[in-house]
């Protein structure tokens, strides 16, 4: 998939470009979102919809409602609160309080129209999410399937199954990487000493010109270092629900089997007593040897364990992408648009108050 990220990094760039002529300020979320809805379009459904150069595009307007749920509606909060009764409740009458309907039908008509291309050219050619749950779960004309081995009785997936997961993918992955991106670029811009490493590494790896590859894009250390710093800062997600599947004693507390448990993350990522200074952005906390000194559990921003992020790798492989891409032919910087970021704590994902406003200048 490195190939149809470096392709959507290309109107990245682009886009910056005309930033950098114009010398106007540029609102770092939309210029991230749309680098990242092209990618996960790409990557998951296999799908074009260049939204970098068209953000009126039904399927990024569509994205964007779907993923800002609204939090005054009674009913989500019924869902969260009361699971067991409310999820039969809604499945019956084919109700989910997060979207709307329409939002819902359009994405399953998407979801159908690529599921119909993919049936008439098999795929041929295709790497994305989409056609791998295809191939791994296509049931053959005598009744066997093909794909990986699995542990008990294989059932291919239902196209239900299959959309679900598309549109479960498609929101988990949208929203998080441009989030998370726009927030590296705004402290790379305050931090200039540690944007010039970033870069410098980045040219030494992979050098000025054109793509970046897998290979080197593994190598580019210290701009993982920055990325892993930027979701300490701000973990997509501020706490992490498990339920015990044994009782455990925690000092004084008995956790009964059964039981689910919250794992506050955005308190354990500013714990003073984890983290020297923890407001600040510090790299250097994720050297090898920082690493190595410190509990893994200290840093959580996607989760630990077996049901960790299943999009993680792919999250971050498209983040030094696109942030090396950048960094390569531009400098950012803060201008008189430039606001201290204060978060709105009535919002689901991390989100400034304002819109984090940056400037671009070309590098030699």
């Amino acid at each position: 998939m490195i190939a149809a990220m470096n392709s959507c990094a290309d109107q990245l760039v682009e886009n910056l470009n005309s930033f950098a002529t114009t010398k106007e300020s540029f609102d770092a979320k939309e210029v991230t979102a749309a680098y990242s809805m092209d990618v996960t379009a790409r990557t998951i459904f296999g799908a074009e919809v260049n939204s970098q150069q068209d953000p009126q595009n039904p399927v990024i307007v569509h994205a964007k409602r779907a993923f800002n749920p609204n939090f005054n509606n009674p009913l989500m909060w019924l869902w969260m609160v009361f699971p067991n009764i409310a999820k039969p409740l809604f499945e019956t009458f084919n109700y989910h309080p997060f979207t709307t309907r329409d939002v819902t039908d359009f994405f399953y008509g998407v979801m159908e129209q690529l599921l119909a291309m993919k049936k008439t050219d098999g795929g041929k050619g295709r790497v994305d999410l989409l056609q791998i749950m295809i191939d791994a779960h296509q049931e053959s004309d005598d009744g066997s399937t093909s794909g990986p081995k699995v542990v008990g009785k294989r059932q291919p997936l239902t196209r239900d199954d299959i959309v679900g997961n598309g549109i479960g993918f498609f929101s988990g992955a949208f929203e998080t990487v441009s989030i998370t991106m726009s927030f590296a670029l705004y402290h790379l811009a305050l931090d200039q000493e540690v944007q010039d490493r970033a870069r410098q590494e980045i040219r030494e790896v992979a050098g000025s010109e054109g793509e970046v590859g897998y290979e080197a894009v593994q190598k580019m250390s210290y701009l993982e270092m920055c990325i892993m710093e930027t979701l300490r800062l701000y973990p997509l997600v501020s706490n992490i629900q498990r339920v015990a599947n044994e009782e455990a004693r925690l000092k004084w507390i008995t956790v009964p089997k059964g039981m689910r448990v919250m794992v506050p993350a955005i308190a354990i990522h500013y714990d003073p007593a984890r983290w020297n200074e923890p407001r600040k952005f510090n790299p250097e906390r994720f050297t090898k040897e920082e690493r190595e000194k410190r509990n893994p559990m200290d840093w959580l921003p996607f989760g630990v364990g077996p049901r960790n992020c299943i999009g993680m790798r792919l999250a971050l492989l498209e983040l030094k992408v696109g942030l090396a891409r950048a960094l390569m032919k531009y400098r950012f910087v803060t201008g008189p648009e430039t606001v201290p970021v204060k978060l709105n704590k009535w919002k689901t994902f991390p989100t400034p108050m304002e819109p984090i406003r940056l400037r671009v200048e070309p590098v030699d």
